[in-house]
């Protein structure tokens, strides 16, 4: 067994226990009126087509799991071309808007989480934090800029 990569050795640790996690990680974007996902959170739900987003009670978690025939209503989050498989934004305001409000977000900013992929009896889904964001791309107006002053 080889223990060495490209960052050196790490004893102890085999080559099989390494997690088989989609590349990049699983991220997603809230901003505009819509959920941007990366090509990590598409590649770790296998590609479906279709995804439905639950926000957990007390509102700190977004789970999203393939959606199942006609019978779950879902959102399309992916453009596809022949093989190729590209995400897609999910458009949808009124639901951005109401996770905003109640996370406390400023409306000016967008927002990034980081996700997990998680195997569950019923099919792959993916968990974001969403008391664990970063603020990103905040738009500022004039009158929002703190004022500053440069002297010589």
């Amino acid at each position: 067994m080889n223990n060495s990569t490209e960052f050196g050795t790490q004893p102890g640790i085999a080559e099989e226990a390494a997690p088989s996690y989609p590349w990049p990680p699983p991220r997603v974007r809230f901003g505009a009126g819509a959920l941007c996902f990366n090509q990590g959170a598409v590649n770790a739900l296998a590609r479906a087509e279709r995804v439905t987003i639950y926000v957990n009670d007390n509102g700190q978690m977004l789970i999203v799991r393939p959606s199942e025939g006609n019978d779950v209503p879902g959102a399309e989050w992916v453009h596809r071309t022949g093989a190729c498989v590209r995400p897609k934004a999910i458009l949808s305001s009124p639901f951005v808007q109401g996770l905003y409000a109640r996370m406390g977000w400023r409306q000016e900013c967008d927002y990034r989480a980081a996700g997990t992929a998680i195997q569950t009896h019923t099919g792959p889904i993916l968990l974001f934090a969403l008391h664990d964001t970063e603020a990103s791309l905040c738009q500022y107006t004039a009158e929002k800029i703190p004022s500053f002053s440069l002297r010589a």
